[in-house]
């Protein structure tokens, strides 16, 4: 009989234990293989959800991209400028359409880098009145005012200006957004 702390006994638990460690070692590199292949296919699903999010997004910048060029164009040969201003001060224009060339004869990028390029260019006859009556308009939320406005040839254009306000979240004045109409 072979006593415990033989050299041979302890070569047969150990090869036992080596056996059973091996077999518990292929299960889990079994198990390890399924994981694998169960995480590259949830990759593959990702990639394909990826993909087609690509598609959408690149068919979205496409339609975005035709809309800015048919509101570029509708900007552009509208009767009307388009505009907004701060509501408040001088009311520095922050945005003018392109059509204010042909009809102003003033580009968008002087009116808008000009602080003084609207209140400088009304009729002088017609300055304080347009100014006084700006902030009542806009304590209503919006109107209409009637002025000249000098055009870069140096003549006057009859001009009506239309404008709403909008509001802050809390809910002051923040900007008109309006259209300017020659009305000669």
């Amino acid at each position: 009989m072979v006593e415990s702390g033989h050299p041979l006994r302890e070569a047969k638990t150990s090869t036992t234990a080596l056996g059973s460690a091996s077999s518990a070692a292929k299960s889990d590199a079994k198990k390890s293989r399924q994981e694998l292949l169960d995480e590259i296919e949830s990759l593959r699903s990702r990639i394909s959800k990826l993909e087609s999010f690509e598609t959408d997004h690149e068919a979205i910048q496409t339609e975005l991209k035709g809309t800015r060029q048919r509101l570029q164009y509708l900007l552009s040969v509208s009767p009307a400028i388009i505009y907004t201003t701060q509501a408040s001060g001088d009311y520095t224009c922050t945005f003018v359409s392109n059509n204010v060339v042909s009809i102003l004869g003033c580009s968008p990028e002087e009116m808008t880098t000009d602080p003084k390029c609207w209140p400088d260019h009304l009729h002088p006859e017609d300055a304080k009145r347009v100014l006084a009556e700006m902030s009542p308009l806009i304590e209503r939320g919006g109107g209409t005012v009637e002025y000249r406005f000098k055009r870069r040839g140096g003549d006057y254009i009859w001009i009506q200006d239309t404008f709403k306000v909008i509001y802050d979240d809390t809910g002051n004045p923040l900007e008109l957004v309006g259209a300017w109409a020659d009305i000669n």
